[in-house]
């Protein structure tokens, strides 16, 4: 797994685990701390926290455990560029996703709409 691949993935899991928006639309949750994540998923707190800072390739049974441990389907791990385009741009969407989690369906889609206005793009 390429590098910047564990740290995009260990940067969703950090990102989902301390979002506040559920996995239903319009759905609100707590945020999750590591030791609730490592309890949930079988793992140790050390190994979690390595794998959310990209130290360690998690095996595909991991990745399973972890996503139902924090009640998301497993292709929510990975970046939405994962494979495709730069670094950069896969950690600016990362970003773009972490301050859109904060708000609602609703408003999401007209910031949304706001950027498409703004970017003059379709």
């Amino acid at each position: 797994m390429a590098k910047e691949l564990k740290h995009a993935i260990g940067g969703r899991i950090r990102l989902i685990r301390e979002s506040r928006e559920g996995t239903r639309p319009g759905r609100r949750r707590r945020r999750m701390t590591i030791e609730e994540l490592a309890d949930r998923a079988g793992l140790s707190v050390d190994y979690v926290n390595k794998l959310e800072l990209g130290h360690y390739q998690p095996t595909a049974e991991t990745l399973v455990r972890i996503g139902e441990a924090l009640g998301v389907d497993v292709r929510e791990l990975f970046p939405a560029e994962a494979g495709q385009g730069s670094p950069q741009k896969a950690q600016a969407l990362d970003e773009m996703r972490a301050v859109a989690s904060r708000y609602s369906t609703s408003e999401v889609r007209y910031l949304s709409e706001v950027m498409r206005v703004v970017m003059k793009r379709p």
